[in-house]
C-alpha cells in the first residue's frame, strides 16, 4: 500500500512573488482528476514564468499546503502550458 505524499508548504512570503489570481488546471490521469484541480500561479512581471504548487490541501499559519503532482501529471501540465514557459513545481 502506497503512503500519501507529504504536503508541501507555499509560504506567505513565496506567495507574494506571484500574481493574486489563481488559475486552475485539470489533467486527466484518472476519472477522479476532474474533482481535484491543480493550482497554477503566474510570476509577477514575468508572463512566461509559472509556479505549479500542486493540488490545494489546506493551510497553516505559515502559508498554504499542497499535495505534489506525480511525474505524469507534471508532464501533462507542461504540455497544457505550452512551449517557451518556465515552470517550477513545488
Amino acid at each position: 500500500m502506497e503512503s500519501a505524499p507529504a504536503k508541501r508548504l507555499l509560504t506567505k512570503d513565496e506567495r507574494q512573488k506571484y500574481e493574486d489570481t489563481y488559475t486552475y488546471m485539470y489533467v486527466t490521469t484518472d476519472s477522479s482528476s476532474v474533482f481535484r484541480p491543480i493550482t497554477v500561479l503566474r510570476a509577477r512581471g514575468a508572463p512566461n514564468q509559472y509556479l505549479v504548487p500542486g493540488r490545494y490541501s489546506g493551510f497553516s499559519e505559515e502559508g498554504q499546503l499542497y499535495t505534489p503532482l506525480t511525474e505524469e501529471e507534471q508532464r501533462l501540465v507542461m504540455q497544457q502550458l505550452g512551449a517557451n514557459k518556465i515552470v517550477k513545481f513545488l
